[in-house]
């Protein structure tokens, strides 16, 4: 059961994604914040994972010249991809607070309230 949570939390995750990537071509503010919320919860999330990988593996970093080659890439590998996801979050971050994304939906938000009234 504990499984599908999971798989509908992900999937409404990914939705929110999708949506609100879309909602930021058309400059929308939400749209904006939704995807700087979406991009600091895989920066942890992903981050935590890199972390206890890396102190699960340096107890035993005296032990790697006994241990298989291919084991010790696979071990890297698995340390670099979520490695490569949180450079990849934080350059998201970095580009959604930047003060060109910034300015431009709120000029957008200000012209829609404008053409509103």
């Amino acid at each position: 059961m504990g499984n599908y949570a999971l798989n509908l939390v992900e999937t409404g995750l990914t939705v929110l994604a999708l949506m609100s990537a879309y909602y930021l071509w058309q400059l929308r503010a939400w749209a904006r914040t939704s995807l700087e919320v979406l991009s600091w919860l895989g920066l942890v999330a992903f981050g935590g994972f890199a972390l206890l990988w890396l102190g699960m593996w340096l107890p035993m970093s005296g032990h790697l010249t006994s241990l298989p080659t291919g084991f010790i890439v696979m071990a890297c590998a698995a340390f670099a991809i979520p490695v490569a996801f949180v450079f990849a979050f934080g350059a998201s971050i970095r580009i959604l607070r930047g003060r060109t994304v910034r300015e431009a939906v709120a000029q957008a938000t200000a012209q829609t309230l404008v053409e509103a009234f």
